[in-house]
């Protein structure tokens, strides 16, 4: 991801002249901005700027990195206003690049945004058809998984759960599928995770499987419920040692001075539960099962014209409709 971080004053010192425009020295104009003129180019926030000696090394490159940015997220600065050394703000920031001096600016942002065009992706996948995906998305679900199984090469079951607190903040990570039952979608964690405080107030979420090797992706939305504890005492069982021992030591989410201090607490509970003894589950581990109540297959196509099914329950069972891509 590209980053935010924003430009520090050069050690540099030029000659003092006043700000603005064709002054021969980067600096703010009349309207505040961080701009430059004919004599270099730079870029600024709170008056922060690069002497014109400075084009190509240390604030030449943050500017060429700031008028990539603003390209490649679609701002109103184009090309031509670059090329032109017109202003546009984004955020925080002001960009101006001066006409005849910005080639290497220009170019290296290009370079960019071709870097970032050449990830691009043509998907070739014959049509999606409603008529002939299951009248029941667990059993779709459990055919596109099968064949994920067979196809992906490295964890197919990995999903994406989202959550939102209270505030409906939402947030997003990767978990993993560890079941699939006729009632829904099960995964474990700690209860006292941020996700679990979540769905302790919030008890709606979302998951996102995406197969990149099919171009698949499947969104399912719903109500968490809390397995029973014999249900997550039969998981936790089937665990390695070592990560049992783990869910013991890790109060998950919550702040730790440094992985020494954590490997410390391994050796604490290890020594409470010396092999060959069994480690029992902790009381705030545990499972969530995800009950659906609407779900979308995604498979992409060639030109960006996407297929979508979705699925929604209702008193009935299940309906199905396409939606546009």
């Amino acid at each position: 991801m590209l980053g935010d971080q924003r430009a520090s004053q050069s050690t540099q010192q030029g000659p003092t002249r006043s700000a603005g425009h064709g002054s021969g020295q980067a600096g703010r104009g009349a309207t505040g901005q961080a701009g430059v003129d004919s004599g270099g180019y730079g870029y600024g926030h709170d008056g922060a700027h690069f002497p014109g000696d400075q084009r190509r090394l240390g604030g030449g490159f943050e500017a060429i990195f700031r008028s990539a940015r603003v390209l490649l997220f679609g701002q109103k600065a184009s090309l031509r206003r670059l090329r032109e050394g017109r202003t546009d703000n984004h955020g925080s920031y002001a960009i101006r690049l001066p006409p005849g001096r910005c080639e290497l600016g220009v170019t290296k942002a290009q370079d960019m945004l071709e870097s970032f065009a050449r990830l691009r992706q043509e998907y070739q996948n014959p049509p999606l058809r409603a008529e002939d995906l299951d009248l029941d998305p667990l059993k779709e679900f459990e055919k596109w998984f099968a064949l994920s199984v067979e196809r992906e090469p490295l964890e197919p079951n990995a999903m994406t759960l989202v959550t939102a607190d209270e505030n409906g903040r939402p947030s997003g990570r990767m978990v993993l599928l560890k079941e699939l039952d006729d009632n829904g979608f099960v995964f474990f964690t700690n209860y006292d995770s941020n996700k679990g405080h979540d769905l302790e107030l919030n008890p709606q979420a979302g998951l996102v499987f995406y197969w990149a090797v099919q171009h698949r992706q499947i969104r399912v939305e719903g109500k968490v419920e809390k397995l029973s504890e014999g249900e997550s005492d039969t998981y936790f069982a089937t665990r390695p040692r070592g990560a049992q021992v783990g869910a013991w030591a890790s109060r998950q989410s919550r702040p730790i001075e440094s992985r020494d201090e954590f490997h410390g607490l391994l050796a604490a509970i290890e020594e409470r539960f010396p092999e060959p003894e069994l480690v029992a589950r902790p009381p705030y581990w545990g499972g969530y099962r995800l009950i659906p109540d609407q779900m979308e297959f995604w498979q992409g196509q060639p030109c960006r014209l996407h297929d979508r099914i979705e699925y929604l329950k209702t008193d009935l069972g299940w309906s199905r409709r396409r939606l546009m891509p």
